[in-house]
C-alpha cells in the first residue's frame, strides 16, 4: 500500500510538471503578409527582453525591442517590412534570465496575399487544376486590359512572369510540384488564383 501511494505521488508530480510546462509562441497575423503584420507573444515571467527579426541566413533585419523590461503577460507589436525583400523571416523573443529564445515565430513576406483592388471582377478560369504541364486560362472579359501575369510559389517568390501576353495556354512543366498562385494584373483589375502543380 505504501509503495502504491509513493507511485501515485510520483505520477502526480510528473503530471503537474507536464501540465505546467508552457512553450510560448509568437503568433503572426496576417501570415503571409505584404508589408505589415502583428506579432502577439507571451512573457511567462517578468524579464528584460529583446524582440528581433532575422532573415533565414541569421542576419538581423529588424529590432522591435532591445533590453526592455516586461512583466508577465501577453503583448503585441506591429512589424513593418516595407524595406525587406519577399521571403522567410524569423521573429525571436529572448530574455536576460534565459540565454535560449523564449519564443520564435516564422514570418512569410510576400507580394501577394489577396486582391488589392477589384472593379467589376471578371470571371477568369484556369484548368486543369491540379495541372500537369500546360495550364489553360480562360480570360473572359479580362482580355482587353491585361498587363502581366505573375506566378508565385507558396513562399511568395516569383517563379514565372508573362508580360502583355494573352496566351491562353502556359507551359508550367518546369515548376516543381506544389501550391502556386497566379496573379493576373490589368489596368484597373487584379485577380489572384490558386492552383496546384502535380
Amino acid at each position: 500500500m505504501n509503495l502504491l501511494i509513493k507511485l501515485f505521488a510520483k505520477l502526480l508530480v510528473c503530471f503537474v510538471n507536464i501540465s505546467n510546462a508552457q512553450t510560448p509562441q509568437i503568433q503572426i497575423s496576417p501570415n503571409p503578409c505584404v508589408n505589415r503584420t502583428l506579432l502577439t507573444y507571451s512573457v511567462l515571467t517578468a524579464d528584460t527582453v529583446s524582440l528581433r527579426v532575422f532573415d533565414i541566413t541569421g542576419a538581423l533585419k529588424v529590432t522591435l525591442l532591445s533590453n526592455i523590461f516586461l512583466g508577465q503577460g501577453i503583448y503585441q507589436d506591429s512589424l513593418i517590412l516595407n524595406n525587406l525583400p519577399n521571403g522567410i523571416y524569423v521573429a525571436s523573443l529572448t530574455g536576460k534570465l534565459n540565454s535560449k529564445p523564449q519564443a520564435i515565430g516564422k514570418i512569410i513576406k510576400t507580394g501577394v496575399t489577396g486582391i488589392v483592388k477589384v472593379y467589376n471582377e471578371p470571371e477568369i478560369k484556369i484548368y486543369p487544376n491540379p495541372v500537369g504541364t500546360r495550364l489553360n486560362i480562360d480570360f473572359g472579359s479580362f482580355t482587353n486590359s491585361l498587363n502581366n501575369m505573375t506566378f508565385y510559389n507558396f513562399l511568395g517568390q516569383t517563379v514565372l512572369t508573362v508580360k502583355n501576353n494573352l496566351q491562353q495556354e502556359i507551359d508550367v512543366s518546369l515548376l516543381s510540384p506544389g501550391t502556386y498562385y497566379l496573379s493576373i494584373n490589368g489596368n484597373d483589375q487584379n485577380k489572384l488564383i490558386k492552383f496546384i502543380k502535380d
